[in-house]
């Protein structure tokens, strides 16, 4: 499918070859967008927390998308079955505010929708609570302060249901994989 300026783009699941590329892309994401926000300390946690080898088990045993410009990844999705938790929704800083980061989590929550999974979760910083709200039509349920590296963070759990579906996310098996990628 076209995107701007003629740039073929898809959306599909990550392969074990694009580890690293996913890694650099978090770790990058973190840097120069995250960094307006949080210190130098809470950066490092993050960005160490998404080495290669950590994103290869995202791969394997989890749900995770990519967003591909002309092969190139420009962001990234996860879901996480035992956890019931859409997790790792970053987007490259140069293609923000383009509609990836909205293509990505429609694309996800289309895909869990179909599995008939009846609600799913995801953790938000104040930062981009409003943007789940709005436009994904997503529900603060809890707000905590989690402790993270010995730091505090303050983060909001939030969900978005599904009528109709009746499947139990939690009871599904530890590295289930969603059946159905959806496709431009």
């Amino acid at each position: 499918m076209l995107f701007d300026n003629n740039v073929f783009f898809s959306v599909c699941a990550a392969e074990t070859g694009d580890a690293e590329e996913i890694s650099d892309l978090i770790k990058y994401c973190v840097t120069h967008t995250h960094g307006r926000y949080y210190t130098p300390e809470e950066i490092s946690i993050w960005t160490e927390a998404y080495s290669k080898i950590s994103v290869e088990e995202c791969i394997a045993y989890k749900a995770l998308m990519v967003f591909k410009g002309d092969e190139k990844i420009l962001g990234t999705i996860q879901y996480d079955a035992c956890d019931n938790m859409i997790k790792m929704l970053y987007v490259h800083p140069y293609f923000q505010n383009m509609g990836i980061g909205g293509i990505l989590l429609q694309f996800m929550l289309g895909t869990i929708k179909q599995s008939g999974i009846p609600e799913v979760n995801l953790s938000s910083n104040r930062i981009f609570m409003n943007w789940y709200i709005q436009k994904f039509s997503f529900e603060v349920v809890q707000k905590e302060v989690v402790i993270w590296g010995g730091l505090e963070f303050e983060e909001f759990l939030m969900r978005r249901t599904f009528p109709g579906n009746k499947r139990s996310a939690p009871n599904l098996p530890n590295g289930f994989r969603l059946k159905s990628w959806p496709s431009l």
